[in-house]
């Protein structure tokens, strides 16, 4: 079967995911996860993204970014095999480190973005890995740097901070964020499986009429390529933006 195609343009918000083959440990390695930011700070530099959150777990990522330009494809090949080719020298071995390929939600640039900065700074929160009151010692995250006076330049929390009650992008702002995730950490377990279906499966994070406009945008070729078109415009359909183009809501496989 072929592979799905990525949908790419200018100024595209993605919720990107992966975790190690296997399930293997990954960031618990000696040096693996400083050698992940490292590659993921170059890339962010390299291809111009806007890094708005990312997280790293013992076995799987998280990224929420920006591509200036419509080049999430070849830089994310390039993050993944630089930093694959760097975790395999760790550990004396060779092949593949990741499990298939990444998913990448697209991601409405209004609350929905915010919805999806929150989900991953929180993942240590949901993993009983910290409270909310510790997750800036949580090294591994996008979360403590924007404490810091000097942080990746790519790091841009500008946007979703405004989702968040207007919010600037200073240290006083970041603090009124921190007390503000108390009030969105989700204990109930079922609640918590819906709140993973919405942000980390599918291909769209977003409303309705988000989502209407980025179909109406496939169809007339503003966005994606002719690929694209083919295989969306061709699936079975969920969406109802009009009885002549129908878009399947693409649902894979948990990660972990």
């Amino acid at each position: 079967m072929p592979r799905k195609p990525r949908i790419e343009y200018a100024g595209a918000v993605y919720h990107i995911l992966n975790r190690g083959n296997y399930r293997q440990e990954l960031f618990t390695v000696s040096g693996a996860a400083e050698a992940f930011e490292r590659v993921l700070f170059d890339a962010c530099s390299r291809f111009g993204w806007r890094l708005y959150a990312y997280i790293l777990l013992s076995n799987h990522y998280h990224l929420c970014l920006k591509t200036m330009d419509a080049n999430l494809v070849v830089g994310m090949q390039w993050l993944q095999s630089t930093f694959a080719n760097r975790f395999n020298r760790f550990v004396h071995e060779r092949g593949h480190v990741f499990q298939g390929r990444y998913q990448s939600l697209l991601v409405e640039d209004n609350s929905s973005l915010l919805r999806v900065v929150n989900y991953i700074h929180l993942n240590p929160v949901r993993a009983g890995l910290e409270t909310v009151e510790t997750l800036r010692e949580h090294s591994y995250s996008s979360f403590p740097k924007y404490f810091q006076r000097k942080r990746p330049s790519c790091l841009d929390a500008t946007d979703w901070l405004h989702e968040s009650g207007s919010l600037k992008p200073t240290l006083a702002g970041f603090r009124c964020y921190h007390k503000s995730l108390s009030l969105v950490v989700e204990s109930d377990p079922k609640k918590r499986d819906s709140l993973y279906r919405d942000l980390c499966r599918g291909w769209y994070i977003g409303t309705q009429a988000g989502k209407k406009a980025i179909l109406k945008d496939l169809a007339e070729g503003l966005v994606g390529d002719g690929d694209s078109l083919r295989h969306f415009g061709t699936e079975r359909g969920l969406s109802r933006v009009s009885p002549f183009f129908k878009l399947l809501l693409v649902i894979t496989l948990p990660i972990w």
